[in-house]
């Protein structure tokens, strides 16, 4: 994948793999300071402390989308310092078993982003130029997602870390992971918009006049348009205002590549009820 991408390697290790904070963080900013725009880094070590993600912050802050391995703790990710941090790529491991199964020592949680195959993975091997390895890792699931967002970058080359983020993150394909969260797999493709979900009051009160509903979009490429239509109208990602006797309220939501998810949800007004949404 990304067969166009120029590859850069990044030396951090020594051959017994005694690699120290300082290394890594001298990598990461070696990267920082001599990128060449549209950029991807890939982190497949397993690393953690305030002084990698300082470093993590940087790469992005530098314009460089930034993937690392979730870990092979069969623990949670948030554990490990740079999977907190905003706009990092946190890839977990699927098994070879089962195209939704979490590899056994995979870890997971809120802080990973996607899942892709890291078990039983073919890689190159040390012993002569044509020689390969099965292994299995995190390390091995990371680079993939770091492939996918060169592709991304090649369609959309101004776009930010964030936005590569949240396009890969969201637009992944929603599969019910075995012994894994979340449930998101690696969609490479152009971005999906998987829907929109609104959130607010189903049912008020007839006093209730200030109540907000606000549109929430799954997928697509930042920006979105929204278009509220039925018992409120507006253009923006919240409306508010009074609901009359209720009745149905859609948003269309569309992104910048012409994406578009509609939603509608019916507002009953009650006479029953206190005001859930103050006057």
């Amino acid at each position: 994948m990304a067969k166009d991408a120029n590859l850069a390697a990044v030396r951090i290790d020594d051959c017994e793999r005694g690699a120290t904070t300082a290394d890594i963080v001298d990598g990461m900013d070696w990267v920082a300071e001599n990128r060449d725009l549209p950029a991807v880094a890939n982190l497949s070590y397993g690393a953690s402390g305030s002084a990698i993600s300082d470093a993590a912050e940087d790469l992005i802050e530098a314009g460089v989308v930034f993937g690392t391995s979730a870990g092979n703790d069969n623990d949670d990710a948030c554990s490990v310092g740079t999977h907190s941090v905003a706009s990092v790529l946190v890839v977990g491991a699927l098994s070879n078993q089962s195209p939704d199964q979490r590899w056994a020592d995979s870890n997971y949680g809120s802080c990973v982003d996607l899942y892709v195959p890291g078990h039983d993975i073919e890689i190159a091997d040390i012993t002569d130029d044509q020689a390969t390895r099965t292994t299995s890792g995190t390390s091995l699931a990371a680079p993939q997602v770091a492939g996918a967002a060169a592709m991304y970058l090649e369609r959309y080359p101004n776009d930010p870390p964030s936005t590569v983020h949240e396009v890969l993150k969201w637009g992944a394909t929603p599969t019910p992971v075995t012994n894994g969260d979340p449930d998101r797999v690696l969609h490479i493709d152009q971005p999906q918009m998987h829907g929109v979900s609104v959130d607010g009051p189903t049912v008020i009160s007839v006093s209730d006049h200030t109540c907000e509903w606000s549109a929430t979009p799954v997928g697509g490429r930042p920006s979105y348009s929204y278009t509220w239509s039925g018992v409120l109208s507006g253009s923006g990602a919240t409306v508010s205002g009074p609901v009359g006797s209720g009745g149905l309220l859609t948003v269309q939501v569309e992104d910048s590549s012409g994406l578009s998810a509609t939603v509608g949800v019916t507002i009953v007004v009650s006479t029953e009820i206190d005001p859930v949404c103050g006057f």
